[in-house]
This record gives C-alpha cells, structure tokens and sequence, in this order.
C-alpha cells in the first residue's frame, strides 16, 4: 500500500530538488512528498495543498514554473510546512544520508597480487615526489 503524500516540492529542476530536499534522486525519491515542475499540475494544486518551499535553479523569474507558482500562491489557500515539519523533513533527509554511508559497498574483485609490480626495492619511509613526477 503506498503511503499518502504529505507535502508537494514546486520547483523548476525536479532532480536538484530531490538532491537539495532530500539528498536522493528519482530511482529512491521517498512517496510521502510529490516534487512537480509542469506549470499545469502547479496552477491545478488544490486549496488547503501542503507544500514545501518552492526551490528554483534559473536566475531569472521567467521559468514556466515559477510564473505558474507566484499565480497559483496569490490565489491563497496554500499550507506550508510547519518548522516542525521542516525539521522532520530534515531528520528523515539526515537518516536517509546516514543509510547510504552505512550500507555496504558492493564487493569487488579480488586484486591478483602477482599483477601488482614489486614494492621491494621502495623504503618504507621514503615519501614519494608528487612535484617532481607532475612537472
């Protein structure tokens, strides 16, 4: 059964707001939040829609999707998210980061040591010569 959405993100660039809002993109974007960037589906929110801030990536305020947005926001009705809500935003977002360090790296190959060249004549403590090999 798929989870109710809970807020709706407007932006201009669906994947940089997945990335910036919830540091995943659209393969393991969660389901309790909608992210919606066609001027259509963000002058058709409906009265009492619970959205995030809007998140634009263009400098300049001529996307289709920020015009439709400052439409849709002077019509009124919208409910945005409490600072508890934020937060809770945020601690998920931090869980979700956390999750991707702690999972495991998918296993590699072993290294043959034999195609390896010989370290034997390098002495421990020399350190190498980055400067002088780059130049």
């Amino acid at each position: 059964m798929r989870k109710p959405v809970l807020f709706t993100v407007v932006t201009d660039d669906i994947d940089f707001a997945l990335s910036q809002v919830f540091a995943c993109a659209r393969s393991n974007a969660p389901s309790f939040a909608r992210v919606i960037d066609d001027p259509v589906e963000i002058l058709a929110l409906p009265h009492g829609a619970k959205v995030h801030i809007a998140i634009w990536t263009t400098r300049r305020d001529t996307s289709g999707a920020e015009i439709a947005w400052r439409e849709r926001r002077m019509r009124g009705g919208l409910v945005f998210l409490t600072d508890e809500e934020m937060e809770k935003v945020s601690r998920w977002r931090a869980r979700h980061v956390a999750g991707e360090r702690a999972a495991p790296a998918t296993p590699t190959a072993p290294v043959e040591t034999a195609a390896l060249p010989s370290m034997a004549g390098i002495a421990p403590s020399t350190p190498p010569q980055l400067a002088q090999e780059w130049r």
